[in-house]
């Protein structure tokens, strides 16, 4: 069994920024991502105004979900 290094690195000397595994830009999954994060914020604040409990778990871990996902996302794209 030979296994095959993954994104080619085969020495100390190869990176793999360049490949086309690496996003290079915003794509329209993250935006989306953004615009969930944005509405389960307001759904949490519009939660807490009215007095109504029922689902700020909920939307406080929804937040907590796609928040990371979209500032990671962003964040990786500004490390080439």
């Amino acid at each position: 069994f030979i296994r095959t290094p993954k994104f080619g690195i085969q020495n100390l000397n190869d990176s793999f920024k360049g490949t086309k595994y690496l996003a290079q830009k915003i794509t329209w999954t993250t935006i989306m991502e953004l615009i969930l994060t944005l509405y389960f914020i307001f759904g949490f604040i519009s939660g807490l105004v009215i007095g109504n409990p029922a689902f700020l778990v909920f939307h406080a871990l929804l937040v907590i979900g796609y928040g990371t996902i979209t500032i990671y996302t962003i964040l990786h794209l500004n490390k080439k």
